[in-house]
């Protein structure tokens, strides 16, 4: 009986596909337009932590966002220590999560105990903005802000983000974030 056909064989007699060797390199090319825009606590100011969640941010951020906490010290253009995050409601579970962590919330004890040492003990004001999305794409795909109902499109825009504030030299306190894996 012959050998089928499709195959080579190799000198150890097992047979592989003949295009086996063969690398087949493929490319995605990811890119993404947005800008970071303030949550409002009201139609005039900003949301700081640790303010209280008002009726206004649950009228208005009760959605899927990408968002970050901007730690600074003088203005906001001073963003060197961030945390990014997605989540799939802003308002009120998210912020609350931080405002009031529960007991088996390790990532949210974190972050409250580190803003308040930052605001309460340094005087550094922690602002919660949201990744506005003007378009991305995903290679011949285009991405909106509507897209980020689908978690992995939002779990996907917070790492390329990540990455990013990483590479120009942030502090993140995002656990992952850190060169050594270190919180």
């Amino acid at each position: 009986m012959g050998r089928p056909e499709g195959f080579i064989y190799g000198k150890d007699g097992q047979a592989r596909f003949r295009n086996s060797r063969k690398i087949v390199k493929s490319r995605i090319k990811a890119e993404i337009l947005y800008a970071w825009k303030p949550v409002r606590s009201d139609v005039n100011n900003f949301y700081y932590f640790p303010d209280e969640i008002t009726p206004y941010m649950k009228d208005n951020y009760r959605n899927p966002q990408v968002y970050r906490w901007n730690i600074y010290k003088n203005r906001s253009e001073d963003k060197r220590i961030v945390y990014i995050g997605e989540t799939k409601e802003l308002c009120p579970n998210r912020i609350k999560n931080v405002l009031k962590p529960g007991p088996s919330q390790k990532t949210n004890q974190r972050l409250n105990n580190e803003f308040k040492k930052y605001c309460l003990e340094n005087n550094y004001h922690i602002r919660l903005e949201v990744c506005s999305i003007d378009k991305m794409n995903l290679g011949n795909r285009v991405i909106c802000q509507e897209d980020l109902n689908r978690d992995f499109i939002r779990k996907l825009i917070e790492a390329m983000l990540i990455e990013h504030y990483q590479q120009k030299g942030f502090r993140l306190l995002n656990i992952y974030g850190n060169e050594d894996g270190s919180e």
